[in-house]
């Protein structure tokens, strides 16, 4: 029981940084900070206390840009921007019953990571016991992202009205 209580935390956090997972996301306008950054960026704003992870920022993917956007500092969005809204993964073990908003693929997700954790000192220092309930771990994770892409509607997009592929072969 000590075991878990000291790992059971950070275990979901490991799991809910992984993935893009709705049961997580929330949205924010966050508001700059009255004292500008000492160099590099223009603005700075304080980041939600649940923030985890950064999913879009002013509606543009995080990881799907070329150039940097944003850097976070120890809470703290530094950017160009004058106004950023963002979606971000929250932290579900702030908030006692958040956790509860999993479904049961990301919950037995968070449950193998946190049994891979505690299984050395349970075990005696085994550490197939610990592998195996990794390698299950990984696979009810790609189950787990699969259903949370499914949670979606994105409407179809016609091939040849904005692609610039088409045009290009010609």
């Amino acid at each position: 029981a000590r075991l878990c209580k000291a790992g059971v935390y950070q275990a979901i956090k490991e799991i809910l940084e992984q993935g893009k997972w709705k049961a997580a996301r929330t949205q924010a306008v966050l508001t700059a900070n009255t004292s500008a950054p000492s160099f590099g960026w223009d603005y700075a704003y304080n980041l939600p206390v649940d923030h985890l992870r950064m999913v879009t920022f002013n509606e543009v993917d995080s990881y799907d840009v070329e150039q940097e956007l944003f850097e976070r500092q120890s809470g703290i969005l530094l950017t160009d921007e004058d106004e950023v809204s963002i979606v971000y993964i929250r932290d579900l073990t702030i908030a006692t019953n958040d956790v509860n908003q999993m479904g049961p693929l990301l919950t037995r997700c968070c449950v193998l990571n946190l049994a891979g954790k505690i299984s050395i000192p349970l075990t005696n220092g085994s550490r197939a016991a610990k592998e195996g309930l990794m390698n299950e771990m990984e696979g009810v994770l790609r189950k787990a992202k699969a259903a949370n892409s499914g949670e979606s509607f994105q409407p179809a997009i016609d091939p040849a009205s904005g692609s610039r592929w088409i045009p290009a072969r010609y």
